[in-house]
């Protein structure tokens, strides 16, 4: 079920950095649906393969081969996700300083005090540099930690025998679109790291403005 658009939460930041890792989460599993099944014989068996150790070594150098080809046919994806990285940062800090003006103003509505306080525009450069540098490497990790568990994946059941139908069948779950690790990681991402930005850039925002004490209120979501 979808959250819903929050006054104090800027979904519409984290759905567009959520949408571009999933293209680059949902780009590496279609390649590797479509590239490493056909890198197995269909029929195998495991006295053949346990007196033949070059065999191995050079399935191992192959798969090696080709899920390294499959990180750098990758690279657009991954590199239109960093692009997007400085937008977040930006859209993310106007969100926070029209969040903090929005509550002082109903903050003076309500007492009555004419109070004006002046919210710089720019953000504290270094954690804008943190939080670039934390999600370059989380956009990099994406594709390569995936791979890692494909390669041990393919490895451990073709040491054992297994031919393309059964190595397909076991990286069934590992594929699908909606589901596989790398998407929900994807996901896990985008929101985490949304999330946190907002909050920093919020608290920044208030001792800017002057505020040290605040009512916290939950989002009522399903990670509360």
């Amino acid at each position: 079920m979808a959250r819903p658009a929050l006054l104090f939460y800027p979904l519409a930041i984290e759905q567009r950095y959520q949408k571009a890792l999933e293209r680059l989460a949902k780009a590496v599993i279609q390649r590797v649906k479509s590239d490493i099944p056909p890198l197995v014989d269909h029929d195998r068996n495991d006295a053949t393969l346990s007196s033949l150790s070059d065999t191995v070594s050079g399935f191992f150098a192959v798969l090696r081969v080709k899920l390294r080809a499959i990180a750098d046919e990758v690279k657009p994806e991954m590199d239109a996700a960093t692009l997007i990285l400085p937008q977040t940062v930006t859209e993310t800090n106007a969100f926070a300083k029209g969040v903090t003006e929005r509550t002082l103003a109903r903050g003076i509505s309500r007492k009555g005090v004419p109070l004006k306080v002046k919210i710089p525009d720019g953000a504290p450069p270094d954690l804008v540099e943190r939080f670039i540098a934390e999600n370059v490497a989380l956009i990099t990790s994406l594709p390569e930690e995936y791979l890692g568990n494909v390669h041990s994946t393919v490895m451990r059941a073709w040491e054992q025998g297994a031919g393309r139908k059964a190595i397909s069948d076991l990286l069934a779950p590992m594929v699908d679109p909606q589901s596989a690790p790398p998407v929900k990681r994807a996901r896990l991402i985008a929101r985490d790291q949304t999330g946190k930005l907002t909050g920093q850039m919020q608290r920044y925002r208030q001792q800017q403005a002057g505020i040290t004490h605040y009512i916290w209120h939950t989002m009522e979501d399903s990670w509360v």
